[in-house]
Order: C-alpha cells, then sequence, then structure tokens
C-alpha cells in the first residue's frame, strides 16, 4: 500500500507575543490528526504545517481559533469568464471552496465575480490555476500600476456595448 507523502503548508497566526503562546499552538497542531509534523514560528507569526490530507485544514484553522488566536486571512475579489448558468457558479464556488489556503468563497452569476477570504501570503497563481482547472477565466483587477483595462470589444453586437452571452 503506498502512502502519499506529506504536504508542507503555511499558516499565518495573529496575536502571539510570546514563546508560550507560539508552544501552544505547537502542541495542539501536532496532536490533530492528519498533521504529520507542526512547527510554530513566533519572530514570522507562521506555523509550518506537514498534512498527510489536506481536507485537516479546517480542523488546524479550528484549533487556532480555540487557543485563542487569529489565521490571518485576506480578501480576495476577481471576475470570472465562462459562466452560463447557476450550475457553473456552484461547481466553481464547490472547488474553491475545497482549495487549500481558501477560508471562504462566494461565487455570483450576476456579476460574475468571485469574492474570496484566503489565507495571507496566498499566492494569487494558485487561485487563478483553480479556477482555470475547473474550466473558467480568472479576470485579475487591474493595478494602477498596469494602467487602464481595455473597453469590451463591441464589433458585431447592436444594442449596446455589452457583450452579450448564450447560455
Amino acid at each position: 500500500m503506498h502512502t502519499a507523502s506529506p504536504s508542507p503548508y503555511q499558516i499565518p497566526i495573529r496575536g502571539m507575543t510570546c514563546a508560550s503562546c507560539a508552544n501552544r499552538i505547537e502542541r495542539r497542531l501536532s496532536s490533530l490528526p492528519g498533521v504529520n509534523q507542526a512547527r510554530v514560528n513566533l519572530a514570522t507569526e507562521q506555523a509550518s504545517l506537514w498534512l498527510t490530507d489536506a481536507a485537516s485544514l479546517p480542523a488546524v484553522f479550528d484549533a487556532i481559533t480555540q487557543a485563542g488566536f487569529e489565521v490571518a486571512s485576506q480578501p480576495l475579489s476577481l471576475g470570472i469568464g465562462g459562466m452560463s448558468c447557476a450550475s457553473c457558479a456552484a461547481r466553481l464556488e464547490r472547488v474553491l471552496a475545497q482549495s487549500p489556503g481558501v477560508l471562504s468563497v462566494s461565487v455570483n452569476l450576476a456579476t460574475e465575480r468571485a469574492q474570496l477570504s484566503v489565507l495571507a501570503g496566498l499566492p494569487t497563481q494558485q487561485i487563478d490555476e483553480v479556477v482555470r482547472r475547473a474550466g473558467f477565466e480568472p479576470r485579475w483587477p487591474q493595478t494602477a500600476e498596469a494602467g487602464p483595462v481595455a473597453a469590451p470589444s463591441t464589433a458585431g453586437l447592436s444594442g449596446g456595448p455589452w457583450p452579450w452571452r448564450r447560455c
């Protein structure tokens, strides 16, 4: 029988003030099923975990919160191209919710947007890859350095500047 090797995860933690805080979190995390190894660094405010199953992540987040600390998160918002029905939105929401590092997600078909809460520092490339693998096109907001967003092409459309879709 082949067992998968543990996967590394970096979890940012807020609220630690001393070595006892870090040790308390490390002990709690080490005792969880699915956690192969846990190390908590007070200076970097990070927990380094090796998990045998990504499904253990919610238990990890709960253990940190129950110990009196906060899993550092950040909001992300992105446009989604290629959704044509409620099933598309529900499928993408389900796939994103199961992705490591995603704490919560809401996908709105009408606005073609996804609102996520993710671990602080999670690379946006990871979310980009998940969205693309699910068969959709991620549309990240433009930054000030990137310049203005080009208007969508209206060639061949009548009745206004909106790019109409067929379901």
